[in-house]
């Protein structure tokens, strides 16, 4: 007979309408009082979260304009983020 792996299954990954697992806005803020230098996120993430922000896209990442790139790192992805300044000559 085969042996069954009675086992609850992992919670559901975050979905469309679902609040952040991660806490961004002490992120995006400390980039806002630091315009121009990259800082690195200190959580995994997605990897397509740094094509998210650059498209303007993150919720999280609004009222400016953000560089994002993501690398592979030894075990995870590093989402690195710089904030640029306002949209100064754009309409809101």
């Amino acid at each position: 007979m085969t042996q069954i792996n009675w086992q609850t299954p992992p919670p559901r990954r975050r979905g469309r309408g679902r609040p952040y697992a991660y806490k961004w806005e002490p992120f995006v803020e400390a980039l806002k009082a630091h315009p121009g230098k990259w800082a690195l996120f200190d959580e995994e993430v997605n990897p397509n979260a740094g094509w998210l922000i650059r498209m303007g896209k993150h919720t999280a990442f609004q009222g400016g304009t953000f560089q994002a790139v993501t690398r592979k790192g030894k075990k995870q992805q590093l989402l690195y983020v710089r904030y640029m300044g306002g949209d100064a000559g754009q309409e809101q």
